[in-house]
């Protein structure tokens, strides 16, 4: 991915955004919407990857309500928007975002041309006691500004980053699948070069505006892609199948959770019923087959409002030193500055890909959640120290059956 495109960090700019009480939420009158909304100085759209908006109206005093609706429903409460204002002249844009189910969620973000991402200030930020309408007051310059409530990482970001790590000699790059509408779902791999002691399988982006948890798993990647002795050391002995990308469709389309067949792709392991969850399932069962690359470790990258892991119980991981919480404890001493949870849970029939994973293999499967408001900079370290404990805990502890 280009370095310019989405960056691991993010600063204040002068926006005021105030918030108006709304008790309820209401509908959108749709015969109104449009898809493009004009005023005598700005331009607007979600006419691009990730864009999400139901559509927009010009009321009063030329503000620009944008209205927030899910792909479908029932639906999580992840309640994604991002659009685009063109200017026609410098001056200020009034945008009213107004969400018809759940309420504000993703704080404001803005791109600008040179591709940095803003954060607003929490000083500027009033939410309203139901938070289903928020007034954004914007400055505008020459360049058109992206307003999102997380950075944008699209599919272009993620094949780009992916063709720069699959130039190394180690690692390799395959198209598995496509999506339902088509889109290509790529993996990367890496095979021992010694006595292989198994794989490790990551796996990201099943829910499209859970964009920390996919910030997490790009700087957790290039650590184990890496060329530290440690990295070096680690594929040597263990393979790695990696699909960072898993719902390309709900990403370009700026869905809140789902997939464009209405699925949530993290209830899927075990039924299997979309295209985007059985390339994957394909792609283990084909490592399950050989002893030397069967799955001993499995990482599902997520983000909640919180840094919590998802694990088994203590003694219940399916190793017999007890894994995840030699790693998640060797991880903490070294991050005072990226503080998390470790959330415990009952292997349960909810099909999702920690209890899939478990279920069948036996061996640590874990959901790592990133905050959503989570500090860039300590999310990533944060990341790869846990990449470094990892490898190294399983270098040090795993051995041959």
């Amino acid at each position: 991915m280009q370095r310019n495109r989405t960056k691991t960090f993010m600063k204040p700019i002068g926006i005021i955004i105030a918030a108006t009480l709304l008790s309820a939420c209401i509908s959108a009158p749709d015969h109104r919407l449009s898809a493009v909304c004009e005023t005598d100085t700005v331009r607007l759209d979600a006419d691009f990857d990730g864009g999400g908006m139901l559509g927009c109206e010009v009321g009063r005093d030329d503000v620009i309500d944008v209205w927030i609706r899910p792909e479908d429903m029932p639906i999580n409460p992840s309640p994604w928007y991002a659009v685009r204002a063109t200017p026609k002249s410098a001056g200020r844009v009034d945008l009213r975002l107004r969400y018809e189910h759940h309420p504000h969620r993703y704080r404001p973000k803005v791109r600008t041309a040179n591709g940095d991402w803003l954060l607003v200030p929490e000083t500027d930020v009033e939410i309203s006691r139901k938070g289903h309408r928020v007034d954004i007051a914007l400055t505008l310059q020459q360049d058109p500004v992206f307003v999102a409530g997380q950075e944008l990482l699209t599919v272009d970001d993620y094949d780009h980053w992916m063709a720069d790590l699959s130039s190394r000699d180690t690692v390799s790059l395959v198209e598995i699948g496509e999506s339902r509408q088509g889109r290509p779902i790529n993996m990367m791999f890496t095979e021992p070069t010694e006595a292989a002691l198994g794989s490790v399988i990551l796996v990201g982006r099943q829910h499209p505006p859970e964009v920390t948890g996919a910030l997490g798993m790009l700087a957790f990647v290039e650590e184990v892609l890496g060329d530290s002795a440690l990295a070096v050391a680690f594929r040597a002995r263990f393979g790695l199948t990696i699909v960072p990308l898993m719902n390309p469709d709900g990403v370009t389309l700026g869905h809140w959770r789902h997939n464009t067949g209405g699925v949530d792709l993290n209830r899927d392991w075990g039924p299997f019923t979309q295209q985007e969850t059985i390339v994957v399932r394909d792609v283990i069962d084909a490592l399950a087959a050989n002893p030397e690359t069967a799955p001993v470790f499995f990482l599902d990258f997520h983000s909640t409002r919180r840094n919590v892991f998802y694990t088994q119980f203590v003694g219940e991981d399916g190793t017999d030193y007890g894994f995840t919480a030699e790693w998640l404890s060797r991880s903490r001493a070294r991050l005072p500055n990226y503080q998390f949870e470790r959330a415990e849970r009952s292997q349960t029939e909810l099909p999702t890909s920690k209890n899939y994973m478990h279920g069948r293999f036996g061996i640590p499967a874990i959901t790592y959640e990133v905050g959503d408001e989570t500090d860039r900079a300590a999310l990533t370290e944060g990341a790869r120290v846990l990449a470094q404990e990892m490898m190294q805990v399983l270098l040090e502890r795993h051995s041959t059956p």
